[in-house]
């Protein structure tokens, strides 16, 4: 046995130790990219890795106001669907098919925007959790250290 995989052993049971410490949705935002890692280095091309890279946010996170605008939009092409169905279905008048298939689009295209868009908020939600994680960590660390630091001139200036 090479010392580096020792060293690969032991640096996995470090990391290990330290997945166990992160909250839930850091587990699992660390468990898909590692399945993605992993698919990438293997050449797999297995079906969860492919869902983790369909769902992947666009570039930009969206801005919450732009998620309420679109539901709001969402709200008015189903209110304009509704009343599309209504009118067809009235003694007089003739069913519109037509007019309600562009509703129904217009209804889809409104719908995956959005989707993306709280995909996006769930994954900066993700980072900014992870981000919060690794700053405490830091901090526990330099804590750590400075107390260390301490104790180490402490000892040496009683010897």
């Amino acid at each position: 046995m090479s010392s580096g995989n020792v060293l690969d052993e032991s640096s996995k049971i470090r990391v290990d130790a330290s997945i166990l410490d992160m909250p839930p949705e850091l587990r699992r935002l660390v468990g898909s990219i590692d399945v993605m890692a992993e698919a990438e280095a293997s050449g797999e091309n297995n079906a969860k890795s492919e869902e983790i890279r369909n769902n992947e946010p666009p570039p930009f996170p969206t801005p919450s106001l732009a998620l309420l605008e679109q539901i709001d939009e969402l709200y008015t092409s189903y209110t304009w669907l509704v009343e599309a169905v209504c009118r067809s279905l009235g003694p007089t008048a003739a069913p519109n098919e037509d007019e309600a298939e562009v509703i129904i689009q217009e209804l889809k295209e409104r719908v995956g925007r959005l989707q993306a868009g709280i995909r996006s908020k769930i994954h900066q939600t993700g980072r900014f959790a992870l981000l919060n994680h690794l700053n405490s960590e830091v901090e526990k660390r330099q804590a750590a250290l400075t107390r260390m630091e301490s104790v180490l001139a402490t000892a040496k200036r009683h010897l």
